[in-house]
């Protein structure tokens, strides 16, 4: 009746961050997205935000990242994410956005 905790897969934190960095769209909308909204895999939202520092975070933590370069990039989005100014900030802008991007392609090995 009930899965054994054992039998339940858990799931993998680089899949997550590279569905975080394809899978929600970079496009800046006229209209306030809310997380009901049929449509709302935007970057722009705050929550995608603290996904993609919680998760980048976890890999750091579980020693998922190990290039020296890769950690650097987390650890700079952690911070610049989490940051007083960021934070506190009305608006995302599309720079955040290219900044996280780029910041997740160097994390997941990506860049070009």
């Amino acid at each position: 009746m009930f899965e054994s905790i054992n039998s339940i897969e858990k799931f993998d934190l680089r899949e997550q961050l590279k569905s975080l960095r394809r899978d929600w769209s970079d496009e800046i909308p006229q209209e306030v997205i809310h997380f009901n909204d049929e449509d709302s895999k935007y970057k722009v939202r705050r929550n995608w935000f603290q996904q993609i520092v919680t998760n980048t975070w976890m890999l750091l933590d579980e020693g998922k990242i190990s290039n020296e370069e890769s950690k650097k990039a987390a650890e700079e989005l952690i911070e610049k994410f989490t940051s007083e100014e960021f934070v506190e900030r009305k608006l995302t802008t599309s720079e955040d956005i290219e900044t996280a991007n780029h910041l997740m392609d160097v994390i997941l090995g990506e860049e070009n």
